[in-house]
């Protein structure tokens, strides 16, 4: 997102900021300032967001006297994306605020910026409560727009007072000491936004005493630490004996994120090899991908789920490995056919490997639009919002596409999968399909989910975000519940949708992005999203970005297949 969006009063927050702080006392009376040009900030917002409401659906009003237009037109978010990064401005010079204590060796500077990082982390808890308990304008179809926007720049100052405290003097042995005692709420409670964000910015310490410090996270009763313990401490080769245990962790999600760390961070260490192996041949589903992949990272091999292959060359690599010898950018690449680890569904060609599967589907009325975008462009007619019937045998709707993706889907079921739907239309509702649990694919449930889909409303806009934090709460992981699941929960999401960002909490595509990769954290959902129609770059940012963000699949379904 290019500066040049930014309205020009924002502009003029950069200068607030003056000269770098030096010492606490300038330190806070530039976070005075600034807060001060926050209050101004939101002063203006609920006139700035009505403008960019009015800007982001122009198109659509222009267009009533271009009716192909009224099909194919691209939302502007120019004006809405600029709250965003106009709140973003005022936390991002706060940040340089920080980082400028940090660097002037004030010896008071660490137990200031912590403090402010305890504020930030209320913060934070308090808009994620007005986020959940927000419901959409009564006259409208559109939720309250200032808590997403605050979260969002909330995030930005937490991220950059970590790396401010991580450089302070001492910063390691305190946040392992009095910083994660201090990470209580007053009535005694803990609050898990705070030590994460205490665990964070010891992960980002230097040296021994930020591992250290974390170490003992790697075995506490809650799977939200253990996982901020695995992601901090697996390029850590000295850590590695205390995360190998969390390979056989009862939390799925804790599985899934050492995994995807040593497929990244941990990549460099071979003596990962032998317990990836060891957890890879008794692993299903999302973990067995995991540990696919991550072997596939640390050998550079590329054999997929073909275990016998992965058994053979370890064989004649083990001495090599365990003598400290092994270089993988120095060995033969074994040529192979990859195989696939084995889906349990398959939709719009995309495989899930998740046992618990839900579908969200859009509800307006673009279902009722050809599915073939060039005909959609090329061949306007009234029809298309009206009755199918006299030209859907020659170009099928989406509607139409969509069950006969699902009846494909359908066959594809393994025996042991869990599946449920929900369509997401007009005031952000979200409603089940077919029951309000995850069933198995029984004939019965079957036939009561397809007869859903095909009375799905036609009607309002759609929030993506929303519909996602439905599905996860019908995987029994929805932002209601605690961030520490211990069972061995996992959860494959299809989103089918054409992806512009309308009604939901967050109204630009990088912020629902952003948003959804934060509660997915202590999740570790697979979104996989699958576009419909055309409304540009913000829906490719958002249905790529939200695929890319969780470890998923991103098609464009541009032209519909062929039956059979």
């Amino acid at each position: 997102m290019g500066r040049a969006m930014i309205r020009p009063a924002a502009l003029v927050l950069l200068l607030l900021a003056g000269a770098a702080a030096a010492d606490v006392k300038a330190w806070k009376d530039e976070i005075k300032k600034l807060e001060r040009a926050e209050q101004k900030f939101w002063g203006e917002f609920q006139r700035r967001f009505i403008d960019a409401l009015l800007t982001l659906e122009k198109p659509a009003v222009d267009a009533a006297a271009r009716p192909i237009d009224a099909i194919n037109y691209v939302l502007d978010y120019s004006a809405m994306r600029a709250l965003y990064a106009d709140h973003a401005l005022i936390e991002e010079t706060k940040g340089k605020a920080d980082l400028a204590l940090a660097a002037s060796g004030d010896p008071k500077a660490l137990e200031e910026l912590f403090d402010a990082l305890m504020n930030v982390a209320k913060r934070i808890d308090d808009t994620e409560a007005s986020l959940l308990s927000a419901r959409p304008q009564q006259q409208g179809t559109r939720y309250d727009q200032r808590p997403g926007v605050e979260r969002d720049g909330l995030a930005i100052r937490l991220d950059t007072l970590r790396r401010a405290i991580a450089q302070c003097p001492g910063a390691a042995a305190f946040l392992a000491g009095e910083g994660m005692k201090n990470a209580e709420k007053k009535d005694g409670k803990r609050s898990i936004v705070r030590r994460v964000a205490v665990l964070d910015t010891l992960g980002l310490c230097a040296g021994d005493e930020g591992v250290a410090g974390l170490t003992p996270y790697a075995a506490v009763p809650e799977s939200s630490l253990r996982i901020v313990a695995a992601e901090a401490l697996v390029g850590h080769p000295a850590a590695r004996p205390t995360l190998e245990p969390l390979l056989a962790d009862r939390s799925t999600a804790v599985r899934r994120a050492l995994l995807e760390g040593i497929a990244t961070a941990g990549s460099g260490d071979p003596l990962w090899i032998p317990p990836v192996l060891g957890a890879y041949k008794g692993a299903v589903g999302l973990v067995r991908a995991d540990c696919v992949r991550a072997l596939e990272a640390l050998t550079n091999q590329k054999f997929g789920d073909a275990q016998a292959a992965w058994e053979e060359w370890f064989a004649d690599y083990k001495g090599e490995i365990e003598g400290g010898k092994f270089r993988k950018d120095a060995i033969e690449i074994r040529e192979a056919t990859p195989r696939p680890v084995p889906a349990t569904c398959t939709f719009y060609g995309i495989p899930a490997h998740g046992l618990r599967v839900v579908f969200v589907v859009e509800g307006s009325r673009r279902l009722f639009w050809p599915a073939n975008l060039d005909v959609l462009v090329k061949q306007y007619k009234e029809t298309w919002h009206r009755t199918r019937r006299a030209w859907e045998e020659t170009n099928p709707s989406q509607l139409a596409t969509l069950l006969e993706e699902f009846d494909r889907t359908t066959a594809t079921f393994v025996p042991d999968i869990l599946i449920g739907a929900l369509v997401i239309y007009a005031a952000c509702d979200a409603d089940p399909l077919g029951g309000k649990k995850l069933v198995q694919p029984e004939k019965r449930e079957i036939r009561a989910l397809r007869h859903d889909l095909e009375r799905l409303p036609g009607d309002g806009w759609c929030a993506q975000y929303e519909g996602l934090l439905a599905a996860a709460s019908l995987l029994g992981m929805g932002p209601e519940s605690d961030a520490d699941f211990d069972g061995p929960q996992d959860g494959v999401i299809f989103l089918w949708d054409a992806g512009g960002p309308q009604g939901g909490r967050y109204m630009t595509p990088e912020s629902a992005v952003a948003a959804f990769k934060r509660f997915n954290r202590f999740r570790r959902l697979v979104v996989n999203t699958i576009r419909i129609c055309d409304e540009g770059e913000p829906a490719e940012t958002l249905m790529k970005g939200l695929a890319a963000a969780t470890g998923g699949t991103y098609v464009w379904a541009r032209k519909p297949r062929m039956p059979g």
